[in-house]
């Protein structure tokens, strides 16, 4: 969840860059790289080349839906004037936002069923013992 919360940052910071100082993306990639722990150590000169960097690499515990919004996010950028890439980034954080929510319940499904956990391993244990 702390990778979908970073990402949903960077986002707004980027469409904030692009839209309000008209940043063209390699100017805006050193602004990431200062500003995003994301972007941080992202390998390569050009925007497209350390976004892909970032993005492609496999990571513990960030789903292969999430770096695919962000991969296809990315390789979109620059294709459309102001307002297309204002609507591309309303449109990803849209979709991190979905899958940060879905991440939550999931996290919440999870933590009942590990509470119930012991008390079925305690059952178990009765039965067998019968």
């Amino acid at each position: 969840m702390e990778f979908l919360d970073a990402a949903l940052e960077l986002i707004g910071l980027m469409e904030t860059r692009m839209t309000c100082f008209l940043e063209p993306l390699d100017s805006l990639l050193r602004v990431l790289r200062s500003e995003s722990p994301l972007m941080k150590n992202a390998a390569g000169d050009s925007f497209f080349a350390a976004w892909r960097s970032v993005f492609s690499a496999e990571r513990s515990g960030v789903r292969e839906s999430d770096r695919r919004i962000l991969l296809a996010f990315g390789d979109s950028l620059g294709d459309t004037d102001i307002d297309g890439q204002k609507a591309l980034c309303e449109s990803a954080r849209e979709r991190l936002r979905a899958a940060l929510e879905n991440a939550r319940e999931e996290k919440q499904r999870f933590a009942r069923l590990g509470a119930l956990l012991p008390v079925f391993a305690g059952a178990a244990v009765i039965i067998l013992l019968i």
